[in-house]
């Protein structure tokens, strides 16, 4: 098993850069290792410490002061939350009960908000024109921001296919995937603690872009 984790500017946990790699595996662990740190390949227990001066050369060490901020940022991950989860469930709650969906967790599950994205009950809504609407009254709202997988030019294009060394075409158009990312409406995280102005401008926003 696996989990990596980005400490990126805007993640939960930002470091300034770079990710945390957590593995139980022996494998992982070296093949990882493997890819350019140096000093952790000549570490290594096992016959891989060999590979120590032909590695990728990537250098996956973390710098002291990125560390020093990311350790600090997990000690106040709680805190951090709490904020966000409150500021968004307040939201949430208002957003609902005008017919959008704001995926509240269900029992027993808590949710954190890296992102935070709605789509309205009415398949037919149209998102487009709420967008401008509240976009002209200053709220910042958007499409999601990351493009669909199979939409990018290494899928298009078939490089996948060469670069796989498959038969022929191996992706579709997905057309289900394409239509719920199009409900899909983008807001931004509410992160800081005595936002209630904020978001109570963001709810009359809504009700009046509705």
């Amino acid at each position: 098993d696996v989990s990596v984790f980005s400490l990126q500017g805007d993640k939960l946990v930002p470091a300034g850069e770079g990710g945390i790699l957590l593995t139980d595996s022996e494998e992982i662990y070296e093949r990882a290792t493997c890819l350019g740190d140096i000093t952790r390949i000549i570490q290594l227990p096992g016959a891989a410490r060999r590979f120590a001066a032909t590695s990728f050369g990537v250098k996956t060490r973390i710098a002291p002061m990125s560390a020093a901020l990311g350790l600090r940022m997990l000690e106040r991950l709680p805190e951090t939350n709490a904020v966000r989860n409150a500021n968004h469930a307040a939201l949430s709650a208002a957003l609902e009960e005008m017919g959008f969906d704001t995926f509240l967790p269900g029992p027993g599950v808590e949710r954190v908000y890296f992102e935070f994205l709605i789509r309205h009950r009415d398949p037919e809504f149209k998102v487009d024109l709420l967008i401008e609407r509240l976009s002209a009254m200053g709220a910042r709202v958007s499409r999601p921001r990351y493009p669909l997988l199979h939409e990018q030019p290494f899928f298009t294009e078939g490089h996948d296919v060469a670069i796989g060394r498959y038969s022929g075409r191996v992706h579709g158009e997905f057309p289900c995937t394409a239509r719920e990312n199009a409900r899909m409406i983008r807001l931004p995280n509410f992160t800081q603690p005595g936002a209630e102005r904020l978001i109570g401008q963001y709810v009359e926003a809504f009700r009046r872009g509705i």
